[in-house]
């Protein structure tokens, strides 16, 4: 199987999606070897086939938008509907392609830590928003920079999960391995497999709650849940202190 970079294959996939390939999952394989297919049309839905904290967040956007790691571009494709003006960033030029074909009005291939727009009312990152930011020891960084590209009235939504809410017991396990070890236990890798390319290793990171808001404290911001779900994924609004 040949190997390329999991953020590629991510890109290629959307772009075959697109292009009238509806038929090759992406496989996601995790930490623990457990393979899970992921079809590609999820990145495709209308606001009304969007989950119920996706939709909660879009609903929640106003004035001038940021779409962090916006990949095909359906959320900001469903806040143009609403007649919001969006800015659309992803870090792969296959997404950005897409979104642009798509009709995103403004979109940019460009990693949000050199992203020198704004200011902007609200900072969006939905889909497993943080996971971006790959280990917990970035986030004061990362919610540091992202502060600057907002007004003092803006705010930032973002979605994440408390991994220990819904685990199974090899998960389970893993967790309990990382946090004995003195590792942060939302931290976790993947790799992609696609067209028989397999991905280079994808960090990922999930934060609890509680940590988010005492990093996003430290950082200058003020952190509310404003929604919870029961297997741990939650959406957080974030505004400036």
């Amino acid at each position: 199987m040949m190997s390329s970079h999991s953020l590629h294959l991510y890109g290629e996939a959307i772009l075959d999606y697109f292009n009238g390939n509806f038929q090759t999952p992406l496989i996601v394989v995790d930490e623990l070897g457990r393979r899970k297919e992921v079809p590609v049309n999820l990145f495709f839905r209308e606001f009304g086939e969007f989950p119920e904290m996706e939709k909660k967040a879009v609903e929640l956007c106003s004035g001038k938008v940021l779409d962090i790691a916006a990949a095909a571009g359906r959320h900001s494709l469903a806040l143009q509907q609403r007649g919001l003006i969006v800015c659309a960033v992803d870090i792969i030029p296959r997404c950005v392609q897409v979104m642009k074909m798509r009709g995103v009005h403004e979109a940019y291939c460009t990693d949000i830590l050199e992203f020198q727009g704004g200011p902007f009312d609200t900072l969006l990152g939905v889909m497993n928003g943080l996971t971006i930011v790959e280990r917990l020891e970035r986030l004061p960084a990362f919610l540091k920079h992202i502060r600057r590209l907002i007004g003092p009235d803006g705010q930032y939504l973002v979605d994440s999960a408390d991994l220990r809410c819904s685990v199974d017991s090899q998960m389970e396990g893993l967790l309990k391995t990382k946090t004995d070890a003195g590792d942060y236990f939302g931290e976790l890798t993947a790799h992609i497999e696609y067209r028989n390319k397999k991905g280079t290793l994808l960090r990922e990171l999930f934060v609890d709650p509680e940590t988010l808001h005492d990093h996003a404290f430290e950082a200058g911001w003020k952190c509310d849940i404003v929604m919870r779900q029961n297997n741990g994924r939650y959406l957080a609004q974030l505004a400036p202190l």
